[in-house]
This record gives C-alpha cells, sequence and structure tokens, in this order.
C-alpha cells in the first residue's frame, strides 16, 4: 500500500475520525513505510547424497530444500546456494544443477531449456565442482514458497553432492533464502 499524505485541518482539537480514516491514515501508511524485516531461511547440508540421474531425468538432492514465507506480496526473495558435486567416473563428466520455486524452474535462458548452472569435470572422479548459484526472485505471494536444488549428469553413471566420486573428501553444501521487502 502506498503512503498517503494527511490532509490538512484532518487532525483538530475536537476532530473524530471514522474507522476507514483511522485505516487509511493510520494503519496503511505504518505498512507503507515499515522498517524491513529480516526473514531468512538456511538449509545447510553436510551428509552425502548420491544419484544416477541423467540429463533428461533431474533429480531433487535431499537436503537442499527451504521454504520461506514472504511478509508482502510485493518482496523479492535473494536465493543463493553453494554446491559441491562430482561423479564417480575416472573420465570428464558435466554435472548439472537446477533451481526450482516450486515447481518452477528458475534463471533458464532465453535461447533454451539448459539448467541455470553447470559444470565441467575434466579430472574425473577426484574432483569436486563447486557450483554457486545467486538469484533474485520475485514470488509475488505470501503463501508458504519452496525453493529447492536439483541435480543430473550427463552420464548413466552415479554422481554426488558433498563427496569426491573415489570416495574422499566430503564436502557441505547449502541454500539461503531471504526476502528482500520493497
Amino acid at each position: 500500500m502506498a503512503y498517503t499524505n494527511f490532509p490538512v485541518g484532518l487532525f483538530t482539537a475536537g476532530a473524530i475520525l471514522t474507522a476507514a480514516q483511522m485505516n487509511t491514515y493510520v494503519r496503511d501508511n505504518l505498512t507503507a513505510v515499515r522498517s524491513p524485516q529480516i526473514n531468512v531461511k538456511q538449509s545447510f547440508k553436510t551428509d552425502v547424497f548420491t544419484s544416477s540421474s541423467t540429463h533428461t531425468t533431474f533429480q531433487d538432492i535431499t537436503g537442499l530444500s527451504v521454504q520461506i514465507t514472504p511478509t508482502f506480496s510485493d518482496s523479492k526473495v535473494l536465493v543463493i546456494a553453494s554446491l559441491n558435486l562430482s561423479n564417480s567416473v575416472a573420465s570428464a563428466t558435466h554435472m548439472m544443477v537446477k533451481l526450482l520455486r516450486g515447481s518452477t524452474v528458475l534463471g533458464v535462458p532465453s535461447s533454451g531449456s539448459n539448467p541455470a548452472t553447470a559444470a565441467d569435470s575434466t579430472a574425473g572422479n577426484t574432483f569436486i565442482a563447486q557450483l554457486n548459484i545467486c538469484y533474485l526472485d520475485s514470488p509475488a505471494t505470501t503463501s508458504l514458497t519452496t525453493y529447492k536444488i536439483q541435480g543430473a549428469s550427463t552420464n548413466n553413471n552415479a554422481w554426488y553432492c558433498n563427496q569426491r566420486g573415489d570416495g574422499a573428501t566430503v564436502q557441505s553444501s547449502s541454500i539461503t533464502v531471504m526476502e528482500i521487502p520493497v
């Protein structure tokens, strides 16, 4: 709601204000000049996730999902994700991730349907690809909203989140969302 200027003479000694005037000039103006509220949620994943899903069947990465209920319908939501992925094969492969709000993929290039983020692993299973996502979303809702990460590989072999493909070096990954009132 927009701020409404007080009309000259509205607040005078002995003036009686209606409920509608109180709503317009007090309640709505307090909402309009609201101070930013901190609404931040995070999921931090320390365990290992394994899958063999390919680029045609992206799979939710368990533990990399977070829910937020925006306070205002015009708020933005800043999504920041840091992921560590590897594959099980000793040759080069590609790991890919998608950021979703519910079932809607975010950050897809206008020229295609490829995921928002991809990494090449030229060192094979002794390599961990760190993928980072930073996305400013406009969910236009005050309902509970879920953001999640899905992953896939270009081959049919196993791939991992938070572990090298050779079984060493456990890492951690996270997804953080922050409401930004506008």
